[in-house]
């Protein structure tokens, strides 16, 4: 009995020792302030925008998850895909890390080892296919390791089983889907929404711009075109004239007829 109590005073030791850098820095987090991390967003994950904006929106999707550090998965424009890889959350060890939404993301981020994978949708809004709905979708998952033996007092004094040949098969961790995070799907939303009106925004600038510049091209080469046409029209002209001005060549004997008609009597 007395054995017992001695290991389980032991494991209870290792806990703690494990657990406390993690208080401290939770502590410190508390005392400092969130830091680097986001304030939360108001919304959800969706957005509208006008059918011809696609390529826009596309590119905007896809430039924004590279800012967030995500990994592009997939890429289809043409079934209106986008999805990434999942993207470790370290928490608290990474205040900087864009990923965390409010201080409550950045501590369940440093107790657990989560990560987050995003998959953004577009599909036609409506029966006339003027405008496109695009969904931000992002999913937490947390790592979760198979064998793992509940103490029946306390949970903090739980062991974990070793299985050489799951380990042989596969890796004894894995992660598993925990829930949404509508939070970062709301930001992840309004910032591709941002991208994509200053994208069709430059557009449209250089639409006009390149418009202008042809119109004042045209115009300055109107003056020359004009001298142009007007030298073709006088070189095709001349030809002309100078054969009208010749007489004309017909057949010797249709001549020679002609001119015994011209006789009183007809007779050559």
């Amino acid at each position: 009995m007395h054995n017992a109590l001695i290991q389980r005073i032991v494991a209870r030791t290792r806990v703690w020792k494990q657990t406390l850098p993690i208080a401290a820095i939770g502590l410190a987090a508390l005392l400092v302030g969130p830091g680097g991390c986001a304030s939360a967003v108001e919304g959800t994950g969706d957005f509208t925008f006008s059918s011809r904006d696609y390529p826009a929106a596309f590119d905007a999707t896809r430039d924004v998850l590279r800012d967030y550090r995500f990994t592009l998965e997939r890429i289809d424009a043409e079934a209106g895909v986008i999805s990434t890889t999942k993207e470790l959350s370290p928490g608290l060890l990474e205040p900087w890390s864009p990923l965390q939404t409010g201080f409550g993301d950045e501590w369940e981020d440093t107790l657990n080892r989560q990560a987050r994978q995003v998959r953004v949708t577009f599909a036609p809004e409506g029966e006339d296919g003027q405008t496109m709905r695009a969904s931000v979708w992002v999913t937490l998952l947390r790592q979760h390791r198979a064998g793992r033996r509940l103490d029946s007092e306390w949970v903090g004094a739980s062991t974990f089983a070793f299985d050489p040949q799951l380990k042989e098969r596969h890796t004894a961790t894995y992660f598993v889907p925990s829930r949404r995070d509508g939070a970062l799907e709301a930001r992840l939303a309004r910032r591709i929404e941002a991208e994509m009106r200053d994208g069709v925004a430059e557009t449209q600038v250089a639409d006009t711009a390149g418009a202008d510049m042809e119109e004042s091209v045209l115009r300055r080469s109107a003056p020359s075109l004009a001298r142009g046409a007007l030298r073709r029209s006088l070189l095709c002209i001349e030809p002309l004239a100078q054969a009208r001005g010749q007489p004309q060549q017909g057949n010797p004997k249709n001549t020679k007829d002609a001119s015994r008609s011209n006789t009183p009597d007809g007779n050559g």
